[in-house]
């Protein structure tokens, strides 16, 4: 019942903060009988996100809540209203729901009208993460029975919903707790934070607790870089920058470009591919940074996690980088991610390990970010790619979000873009074919537009590359109409997998015969 995505918290690794896991399981417990909404807030790494996961898997676990039905959990963070439409829609489509909204508003109440026409659906229990952005929580609170966790107290937009604010600080007791977890026998008195995540490091570095600690700490806290959050008394950026400095020279590098990714989990895979190190050399690696709590492997999900915090951090130059610009910096790790990726598949980018979903979701994204047009183009014209994140993912969702983060970047270029409006908006005609199993965007694509339209030509190339290649089979149109009457009234083949042998008839009588052949790479 619980989703595969909720964040794991043995007990090895993490403690109960008894008081606030209590409140929340209570609040819980509530809502699973009456409905309800809970929001959880504090600051970041105050552990709102570990009591959330705490609290939800007991009360499922142990109270056997919000049964019937299930669990939908939700990364939100730090994005845009766009993305958070691809986020919606793919929550519908994880929902059953078929047809695709262009609107945030029109997304939220489909959200709101199909939960409330199905028992199930309407005892399920919508986790919602970190809500960096005041104006998204009234798109997210369609469901009802959820819980929120965000940086900001939001009783104004929760209006009568339950309320949990998150200390900043341990208590004594917690501290202790944490501090036997990772062998560190300093007094707590020491501690001059007590903020969780910076608990959870300073626990984990080993220092000789009489003479060591209050160097460490003067140190830390005379240094401002990159900068000091407003909302921290305790220099949490200082501490980030001393931890990473304890590492080897090697592995601190490699640990910093870690901060190309979005702040979400992140497969061994794609770190693999941005380090170039085998599966063995970079779990050795990972578990030593999962060791000094700077990270978290997730061992039995091949993953790994970084908090939102240590990522806003990594994407600030250091060392001999300060003397370039913030976008330059981000520019350089993005591009040593794709690097990494293309030397992975000979930037054959459909044939990356399908496995990797990062890889997948996030690949235009960080192309963008390199200002490289040739490989920009590369991947946006690779269909064989697109045909692989629609299977893997079993939505066209992202593909459309990816055609709008392009056309986005060749208008800022000042570059045709107007094209790619025929392409996005005939994918998003045909997202109920495309998404099924035995769909082929290649062979939709293919006869879908005029013969000399660059999509059909693209799309056609790409065929007999992958008859060639692969002996796979596709339909072509030989003919077609000549007049733009006869164009308007065309009607769109059905679609027809590669694998299947035989065609079925597709025309319309009033304006001639559609004939479909079948071509191999010589034809």
């Amino acid at each position: 019942n619980l989703p595969g995505n909720i964040l794991p918290t043995p007990q090895s690794d993490y403690i109960v903060r008894k008081q606030v896991q209590d409140t929340i399981c209570s609040k819980l417990k509530e809502i699973n009988q009456f409905d309800g909404r809970i929001l959880v807030h504090g600051i970041a790494g105050s552990g709102k996100t570990v009591a959330v996961c705490q609290s939800v898997r007991q009360v499922i676990e142990q109270e056997n809540c919000f049964t019937p039905g299930s669990c939908y959990w939700m990364k939100v963070g730090d994005i845009t209203d766009q993305e958070l439409l691809v986020k919606l829609n793919a929550l519908l489509a994880d929902l059953g729901y078929d047809y695709y909204m262009i609107l945030l508003a029109r997304a939220a109440a489909s959200i709101s009208e199909f939960i409330q026409g199905r028992a199930a659906l309407r005892n399920s229990l919508f986790i919602f993460d970190d809500i960096r952005h005041r104006r998204h929580y009234k798109y997210l609170s369609f469901a009802p029975k959820s819980i929120f966790t965000s940086p900001f107290d939001l009783t104004d937009e929760t209006n009568k919903d339950h309320v949990v604010p998150m200390s900043a600080e341990l208590s004594d007791d917690e501290t202790f707790q944490l501090l036997k977890k990772r062998g560190y026998h300093g007094s707590i008195r020491d501690l001059t934070c007590r903020l969780p995540l910076a608990v959870n490091i300073i626990s984990s570095s080993q220092l000789n607790p009489d003479s060591d600690w209050i160097q460490v700490m003067t140190t830390i806290n005379s240094n401002r870089y990159p900068a000091k959050l407003d909302d921290y008394d305790f220099n949490i950026f200082g501490l980030f920058n001393w931890s990473i400095n304890q590492l080897a020279e090697h592995d601190g590098q490699l640990f910093r470009l870690l901060g190309v990714f979005k702040p979400v989990a992140v497969p061994v895979q794609s770190i693999m591919s941005l380090w170039n190190l085998n599966e063995e050399d970079t779990m050795i690696l990972l578990q030593k940074f999962h060791n000094k709590s700077i990270l978290t492997l997730v061992k039995e999900r091949h993953k790994c996690i970084l908090h939102d915090l240590m990522v806003d951090y990594l994407q600030y130059p250091t060392g001999t980088d300060l003397c370039i610009s913030l976008q330059q910096y981000r520019q350089a790790l993005s591009k040593s991610l794709i690097d990494g990726y293309g030397k992975r598949c000979q930037r054959n980018w459909s044939t990356y390990p399908n496995h990797d979903y990062y890889f997948f979701q996030y690949l235009v994204h960080h192309a963008i970010e390199t200002q490289d047009e040739e490989i920009i183009q590369q991947i946006m014209t690779d269909f064989n790619w697109m045909r692989a994140k629609v299977k893997l993912e079993e939505t066209w969702d992202h593909v459309g979000q990816d055609i709008y983060q392009y056309i986005n970047f060749l208008r800022g270029q000042k570059k045709d873009w107007e094209r790619w409006l025929d392409l996005l908006f005939a994918l998003k005609e045909r997202k109920s074919i495309l998404e099924r199993k035995r769909a082929d965007i290649i062979q939709n694509l293919s006869m879908l537009f005029k013969k000399d339209s660059w999509i059909t030509k693209r799309a056609v190339e790409i065929a007999r590359q992958n008859v060639k290649d692969y002996g796979y089979k596709y339909w072509i149109i030989s003919s077609y109409p000549n007049d733009d009457l006869a164009l308007k009234y065309w009607i769109i083949p059905i679609i027809v997998d590669y694998r299947v042998k035989d065609a079925m008839v597709v025309s319309n009588p009033n304006y001639g015969s559609c004939r479909l052949m079948n071509f191999d790479a010589s034809s």
